[in-house]
This record gives structure tokens, C-alpha cells and sequence, in this order.
């Protein structure tokens, strides 16, 4: 069985970058937060 890939729409994607920029959260916490994997985080 094949996984479906996520789609986050520009304002999520923004909203995540807030977080970590404006907030000061680490890429880590942003991630558990919103249950996504770092490396989904990273390529946001």
C-alpha cells in the first residue's frame, strides 16, 4: 500500500516558519508540535 504525500497549502507553510522564526522554536519542536517529520518540516 502506497502513502499519500501531504499538501500544505502558502499559508501553512507560512504559519510553521512564524513558529520557528518569530517564536523562536526550533525546527524540532515545531515538528512535534504539529506531528510532522523534521524533514517534512524542512522541505516546507
Amino acid at each position: 500500500m502506497m502513502n499519500k504525500r501531504r499538501v500544505y497549502d502558502a499559508s501553512y507553510k507560512v504559519e510553521v516558519v512564524r513558529m520557528i522564526v518569530d517564536q523562536g522554536l526550533s525546527v524540532s519542536q515545531v515538528s512535534k508540535n504539529l506531528t510532522l517529520g523534521e524533514s517534512a518540516t524542512y522541505d516546507l
